[in-house]
C-alpha cells in the first residue's frame, strides 16, 4: 500500500532521514518507535505531500506520489497530530466544521454513533457542548481519537496521539485501534505501552535513520 525506497530528506544540509526504506501493506498496523529529533514525524509529512523528497521514491498504491495522486491519499487518510489546539468553538461545532472538509462529505453526523465512542473512551456526552479549548490534554485527544475513529477511514497516521493519557486509557486506546482489522495503522508513539502489543509491526529507529523495514 506504501512504500518509501531509499528516501533521503535534508534540512539545512544535514540529513533527516538517509536511505530509508519501508513497506506498509493494507492492513497492518506499524509502530514507528525512537527517541525525538531522529526524523519520526518527517516521514508523515512526506507521505502527506507536505515536503518533498530529496532522495528516493515515495509510493502509494504502487504508484510514485505526486501532486495528482496525493489527494487520493489524503481522501483515504486520517492525521491526528501533536497538535491539539486544531480550532475554537465548542466538540459540536468542531466535528461539524470537520464532517464538512470535502474529503468528508460523504459521512453524515450520527450523534448516537459518536456518543458511543465518547462513551468507549469515558467522555461524557456533555463534552459535545463545551468549549474546546477548555478541555483537558487528555479530554482533548479522546475527543479527537473519537472524532476521527468516528470517519472510519482506510488510512490512520497517528503522531503522539496517546501522549497525554493515563497508562490504563493508553491501553484502551491502542487495543481499540489495533483490532480495527480493515484499517492500515501507522503510529509514531513514545509511549512503551505500544511495545509488546501482538500484531504490530515495532520499527525502532536510531540517530543515523539508515535502514530497511518491512
Amino acid at each position: 500500500m506504501i512504500e518509501f525506497k531509499n528516501v533521503s530528506k535534508k534540512f539545512q544540509d544535514k540529513y533527516i532521514l538517509r536511505n530509508f526504506n519501508l513497506k506498509v501493506q493494507e492492513g497492518s498496523k506499524t509502530l514507528i518507535f525512537g527517541k525525538s529529533g531522529i526524523g519520526k514525524t518527517t516521514i508523515f509529512r512526506l507521505l502527506l505531500g507536505f515536503i518533498k523528497p530529496d532522495e528516493g521514491q515515495l509510493l502509494y498504491k504502487n504508484e510514485e506520489l505526486n501532486g495528482k495522486n496525493v489527494w487520493d491519499l489524503r481522501r483515504d487518510a486520517v492525521y491526528i497530530g501533536q497538535e491539539l489546539d486544531i480550532a475554537d468553538g465548542t466538540v459540536r461545532e468542531i466535528i461539524r466544521t470537520i464532517l464538512n472538509y470535502k474529503i468528508n462529505l460523504k459521512k453524515s453526523f450520527n450523534e448516537s454513533e459518536l456518543l458511543k465512542l465518547f462513551d468507549f473512551f469515558e467522555l461524557h456526552e456533555n463534552i459535545l457542548d463545551k468549549d474546546f479549548q477548555s478541555l483537558s490534554g487528555g479530554e482533548k485527544q479522546r475527543v479527537l481519537i473519537s472524532i476521527f475513529t468516528f470517519l472510519n477511514k482506510k488510512l490512520y497516521l497517528l503522531d503522539e496521539i496517546t501522549s497525554s493519557l493515563d497508562r490504563e486509557m493508553k491501553n484502551k486506546v491502542i487495543e481499540y485501534l489495533l483490532s480495527k482489522k480493515e484499517w492500515t495503522l501507522i503510529a509514531i508513539s513514545h509511549d512503551q505501552e505500544w511495545l509488546n502489543k501482538e500484531g504490530l509491526n515495532i520499527i525502532e529507529m536510531g540517530g543515523n535513520n539508515n535502514g530497511t523495514y518491512n
